[in-house]
């Protein structure tokens, strides 16, 4: 189903009440395209009796929580104003400030983060991981953000999105999962969809087109389109240079 039609879709379910819409609606989250998802949460959000499918779907592992992609008011709503059960899940899920389930864990991870980087070993470690699907100056590829005009960022917002980039994923950048009939598995940011296919840009900034007739199965992911584990990969003092770069003002043209 093409997204527009969607969007239709659920803006007329408004309406609707009855509590056998909230189960369908989650049963279909993964047919849900990315730009349909905020008006699906804001349907579940709309009726009390609704809020706990919701979070017993992302305690199952249904929905990934940075899914959503709540705000503040959204998250307050599940943590004070929804019933008591809710309530006491929705606490153990999201914070007042923070998207993250994985919270003490970092916590404890970003104590070893050191109070210096090192630009140019962050610019190597920049063009490793991250410019397959990240712009940075003129370097990288504009599959998902651009990580120019970071500069303003704490240290420690940056680290904690980059260790943990399902957080809270922007709709716009929701993933797509295709399997076509001839067995081919294809990922990657749906940009266009329609009757007669769709379009897809993945890492590497490769673009493909998939005719409808082709496609045997097209779900949306859970998850980023980065991965996680990050701390994994890179030691504390990685992460520290990735983020110099990221925070340097005068841009990629600058470092020596």
């Amino acid at each position: 189903m093409e997204p527009a039609l969607q969007v239709r879709i659920l803006n007329v379910l408004q309406t609707f009440s009855r509590q056998e819409l909230a189960n369908h609606l989650i049963d279909r989250w993964r047919q849900l395209a990315p730009v349909a998802r905020p008006v699906a949460v804001n349907l579940l959000l709309r009726r009390r009796a609704w809020h706990l499918p919701m979070i017993e779907a992302v305690e199952q592992g249904r929905i990934g929580p940075g899914e959503l992609n709540l705000d503040l008011e959204q998250r307050r709503r599940l943590r004070r104003h929804s019933s008591e059960a809710v309530q006491v899940r929705a606490r153990a899920m999201f914070g007042d400030e923070e998207y993250s389930n994985r919270a003490a864990f970092l916590n404890d991870w970003m104590k070893d983060l050191p109070a210096e980087g090192k630009r140019d070993r962050g610019l190597s470690l920049f063009v490793t991981h991250c410019a397959a699907c990240h712009r940075y100056g003129e370097m990288g590829h504009d599959v998902v953000p651009s990580l120019n005009s970071l500069s303003h960022r704490s240290i420690e917002d940056l680290a904690y999105n980059i260790l943990d980039p399902n957080m809270a994923i922007n709709p716009k950048y929701g993933v797509a999962e295709v399997e076509t009939k001839d067995g081919e598995l294809l990922r990657g940011i749906l940009t266009h969809r329609d009757r007669s296919g769709i379009r897809l840009l993945m890492a590497q900034g490769i673009r493909t087109s998939v005719a409808s007739a082709d496609i045997r199965s097209l779900v949306y992911a859970e998850g980023s389109l980065m991965p996680s584990g990050w701390e994994d990969v890179l030691s504390p003092q990685d992460l520290r240079d990735v983020i110099r770069l990221l925070r340097h003002r005068d841009g990629i043209s600058r470092i020596p």
